[in-house]
């Protein structure tokens, strides 16, 4: 076992048959879900550039750092909250190992941090962030390589990603979840209520769907196109002939029907 303020885990001993499950008494930081309070805990927390400034929980406003941390510990340790079971690679070689994970004030802000960025953060520095600086980030954390150049630098990547990760989020936990039940943002707000409506006509009209599918209509055909073209000379270059209908023609002309069938369902379609 190894606990911190933030933080405990478990390994070796029983667990390491990855099929046994833990004991009920091994946790040390939460709540079994199960014994959990029937009535769900409410919550709204502040950020600001991606870090978390303010609580507010039954009927208090926490704004210093370590006093927020620890009441968002408290409110996700008597609900059951932050517990994980998994089995992971290790980075020794091929080897694996099984660990039990208890954090419970990480997850219930990292939930509510993750939610807040669907509102204010630009799609695809979200999706450059996921794919490239998150993962290599837990990657070098994992494997000690925190005072290292390329830990600053995706450190300063990170950064520069919360910038407008401004605004609220209105949290519950209850029996082990921690999720959203709102969230709003006064300066940073993507979300545009009257565009995306289904109930309000707003900025983009019906026929504008139009112009999308015969985009995705052209770029499609121009690939399977290239597609047939490139099959074609390959198969030719074979050079399947014979006395019969050469095998190159027979597999082309077929490859022609498929690609010819696919173009005119996807065009209906549209």
């Amino acid at each position: 076992m190894d606990e911190n303020m933030a933080h405990c885990s478990y390994e070796a001993g029983i667990l390491e048959d990855p099929n046994t499950t833990p004991p009920k008494d091994m946790w040390k930081l939460t709540v079994d879900p199960q014994d959990a309070p029937d009535t769900p805990e409410d919550f709204v927390i502040h950020f600001e550039k991606g870090l978390p400034v303010k609580l507010e929980t039954n009927g208090k406003i926490i704004t210093e750092p370590l006093d927020l941390f620890l009441e968002a510990n408290a409110i996700a340790r008597r609900n059951g909250v932050g517990r994980i079971d998994i089995v992971e690679s290790r980075y020794t070689g091929s080897l694996k190992s099984r660990g039990c994970y208890e954090s419970p004030g990480l997850t219930l802000l990292r939930n509510m941090h993750i939610d807040l960025e669907g509102l204010t953060l630009d799609r695809e520095v979200r999706a450059l962030r996921d794919q490239f600086v998150t993962f290599n980030f837990g990657k070098i954390l994992y494997n000690g390589g925190y005072f290292t150049p390329e830990r600053e630098f995706l450190s300063a990547t990170l950064e520069a990603s919360q910038k407008t990760v401004n605004g609220f989020v209105r949290g519950r936990c209850y029996k082990g979840s921690a999720f959203a039940l709102g969230r709003k943002s006064e300066t940073e707000n993507l979300y545009d209520e009257n565009e995306s409506s289904m109930d309000i006509l707003g900025g983009f009209e019906p026929s504008d769907a139009g112009v999308c599918s015969h985009i995705l209509k052209d770029l499609l055909t121009d690939y399977l196109v290239g597609i047939h073209s490139t099959a074609k000379r390959k198969v030719e270059e074979m050079g399947c002939g014979s006395t019969r209908k050469p095998l190159s023609h027979v597999v082309v002309s077929l490859f022609e029907k498929v690609i010819l069938k696919y173009i005119i369902s996807f065009r209906s379609f549209y």
